[in-house]
């Protein structure tokens, strides 16, 4: 039981990073959408990085 509590500690803590970095690069893609940058890697991150987070929380989830 105790195992199980300390790999949803470490989930959270993963999400709490994930989603951080998350906002970050929401933040950066508008900037460059506003300056008329190609966000496009940033955009395949962000996505990339969804997934990463929608997986963890299944994960929480079960």
């Amino acid at each position: 039981m105790i195992e199980v509590e300390y790999e949803v500690q470490d989930i959270f803590q993963e999400l709490d990073e994930e989603i951080r970095k998350l906002l970050t690069l929401t933040h950066e893609i508008r900037i460059d959408v506003i300056l008329d940058n190609d966000p496009e890697d940033k955009i395949k991150r962000a996505l990339s990085l969804t997934e990463h987070i929608r997986s963890n929380l299944l994960r929480v989830r079960k």
